[in-house]
């Protein structure tokens, strides 16, 4: 399911936005969720507690938190985020380029150019589920690339996501979160821990430890370690 968020402080603009998303949708097929915003600073709450969406439809010019505003924050939890900007004033759109948006569109010509706008936006994100992991629940929808995990770790009936930065931790089991990453790039190294084998720099048999990219050190279960250097063999051979 996609999930779309729309924010504009202007109700029939808003209003038309959803419907063209969700005629868009019947024309089209899948599913989404999409929800309406009536300011930039309701939107904003919602991002700091984690509530992300594939796609964003941002008027620029909204009083005390403007589109270009909201983008900055929406970066600081998602690198990569699809922005789409609407706006009735053209003179935005060459401040709009400096921060990577994916469409502009005047709301002149919304109807015609947000169809085509959210089947380019749709067509890419398809391209990129294959490369993240995401987390949706209630409280929170979030992606993961793969390549920003370093290791995933059991926590009782979590499982521990370890980035660079911060640990993320979901109510699933290890098993669970390995079929559901669903590529070889991720390896048990012991009942308890998998491994991104593409973040592993060594293997030290004698300690029977993996040393990762970063620096990390963990420890690997001494009887998988014969197997874990075929499988780390084969891997290098097929991507070197």
């Amino acid at each position: 399911m996609y999930r779309i968020a729309v924010c504009d402080d202007d109700e029939n603009f808003l209003k038309d936005i959803t419907q063209d998303v969700t005629a868009y949708f019947e024309k089209e097929g899948g599913y989404h969720k999409c929800v309406e915003y009536k300011s930039g600073l309701a939107l904003l709450a919602d991002i700091e507690d984690k509530k992300l969406y594939d796609i964003y439809i941002l008027d620029i010019e909204m009083p005390v938190y403007s589109g270009i505003d909201i983008t900055k924050e929406i970066t600081q939890y998602d690198p990569t985020p699809f922005i789409i900007f609407v706006t009735s004033h053209l003179k935005y759109a060459v401040d709009s380029y400096n921060y990577n948006i994916f469409r502009f569109i005047p709301k002149s010509e919304l109807k015609g150019r947000l169809t085509l706008a959210l089947r380019a936006a749709f067509s890419k994100l398809d391209e990129q589920k294959e490369n993240y992991y995401f987390i949706s629940n209630n409280r929170r929808f979030e992606k993961i690339s793969y390549k920003d995990i370093l290791y995933i770790y059991k926590d009782g009936k979590n499982s521990v996501f370890v980035l660079s930065e911060q640990e993320i931790k979901v109510r699933k089991t290890l098993e669970m979160v390995y079929r559901e990453l669903g590529t070889g790039d991720f390896i048990f190294i012991d009942r308890c821990t998998i491994v991104n084998i593409q973040l592993i720099k060594k293997i030290d048999c004698k300690a029977a430890k993996i040393k990762m990219k970063n620096g990390k050190e963990i420890d690997v279960a001494r009887i998988r370690i014969r197997e874990l250097m075929k499988e780390l063999n084969s891997y290098w051979g097929k991507h070197i």
